[in-house]
């Protein structure tokens, strides 16, 4: 995956809350490459969970909310 590949697939995470919702309730990493793949993105499944990690992490500093990995809402 490329840096720009890199970036297109956070921001697609980011604006995207349909793709953002079903890649987060993805059930396996397998899930999620084939969701990331149909969306024209060529890449790792390590790629892929960088990605979400740092997605994650970024939103979870945006907001007042926490979140898990996967984009559960954490309670407390």
């Amino acid at each position: 995956m490329t840096i720009s590949q890199s970036k297109a697939l956070y921001k697609k995470l980011k604006v995207d809350e349909r793709f953002r919702e079903k890649l987060l309730a993805a059930g396996t990493m397998d899930d999620c490459m084939e969701m990331v793949s149909a969306s024209g993105f060529d890449c790792s499944k390590d790629e892929i969970r960088t990605v979400v990690e740092v997605f994650a992490l970024q939103r979870n500093a945006e907001s007042t909310d926490r979140f898990s990995l996967w984009g559960n809402r954490i309670i407390g």
